[in-house]
């Protein structure tokens, strides 16, 4: 690491950090510079910012904005900016923009666990089936609540998600949400009316279903006032429906 102080200010030093590639008249150093004020200077931080929070205060900074105007807005200076911290800060915590993504993807996937998780503890079912459902209407509640989110969690900004064990973990949690009450359901004998139903295949179904629901009801490409159900709770519950009512044992 080597620290230098800048010609063009008495106030800034420079430091170089061997993580990232720069410009230096045209000669590539293999080196970002990273400028931090001196003693005498004093930078505005958000309120509750201390050097323990700074990764949180920026996801808040950036689920903001992704909220307001999606996936493309964001970037690390922007979220820097808005945070009132040094442009190479968010640097410390995210690689790149990618990895920003992830990090938020990570949080729209935990908070769709508990979006159906509490869905469940609202229904109070009283079997699989109605479980089931629960699990669809959290789904779509969380979609509906957070649309940026999901186009986030299940758009292409993410390359490749196993670069990210994190984010690989809590969308396997997501999965298995659904995954472990449709086994129990497909393990209680409903396995469709050629009983040939797996229960991978049958989670799959499900979760097609409650997300291609959710993309019609988000993109405004379905509106349930002009649907049978007429209100679009009851349009997602006659929806739910059909994919139990599908995997049932033939009475």
């Amino acid at each position: 690491m080597i620290v230098k102080r800048n010609d063009d200010s008495a106030n800034w030093k420079t430091l170089s950090t061997p993580w990232a590639r720069v410009e230096h008249g045209g000669v590539s150093t293999g080196m970002k510079v990273v400028k931090l004020k001196t003693e005498g200077e004093t930078q505005h931080r958000p309120a509750g910012y201390h050097h323990g929070n700074l990764r949180a205060a920026l996801l808040d900074v950036a689920l903001k904005t992704l909220a307001e105007k999606g996936a493309a807005a964001l970037s690390l200076r922007a979220i820097a900016r808005q945070a009132g911290v040094s442009q190479t800060a968010p640097y410390n915590h995210f690689a790149d923009k990618e990895a920003l993504l992830a990090a938020l993807a990570t949080v729209g996937y935990k908070g769709l666990s508990d979006s159906m998780a509490q869905a469940v503890v609202a229904a109070a079912p009283v079997d699989t089936a109605s479980e089931i459902r629960a699990l669809g209407r959290g789904y779509l509640d969380f979609a509906i609540r957070k649309p940026e989110q999901l186009r986030l969690m299940f758009g292409g900004e993410i390359v490749d998600m196993r670069e990210f064990p994190e984010l690989m973990a809590a969308a396997h949690d997501a999965f298995a949400a659904i995954n472990t009450a449709v086994e129990r359901f497909i393990d209680e004998g409903n396995t469709g009316p050629t009983g040939r139903m797996g229960p991978n295949t049958a989670t799959i179904a499900a979760w097609s279903m409650v997300h291609g629901l959710s993309t019609l009801l988000i993109d405004h490409k379905v509106n349930p006032a002009e649907t049978e159900a007429g209100t679009e709770a009851e349009l997602i519950e006659q929806i739910l429906d059909i994919f139990v009512d599908a995997l049932k044992k033939p009475r």
